[in-house]
């Protein structure tokens, strides 16, 4: 974004800004699909710890889904 104002006055700053873009976009992307990995490991690894902080047994298959609903919304 800073680039535009220059690119008014400096065309190639048009293609800096475009090439900037570009590559942050391409990395947000895959650091929050990293995030997205180590989220998921953690609670697959400590979720015993956070079911019974939540004081819920073991879901089945639809109490997970409700379960996941429930986190989702902030408890």
């Amino acid at each position: 974004m800073l680039y535009l104002p220059l690119a008014a006055l400096w065309w190639p700053a048009a293609l800096i800004a475009l090439v900037a873009a570009t590559v942050a976009r391409h990395r947000a992307r895959l650091a929050a699909e990293v995030y997205a990995e180590l989220v998921e490991s953690a609670v697959d690894l400590h979720l015993d710890r956070l079911l019974t902080r939540l004081a819920e047994s073991r879901p089945s298959p639809q109490q997970g889904r409700s379960l996941t609903e429930r986190l989702r919304r902030g408890l």
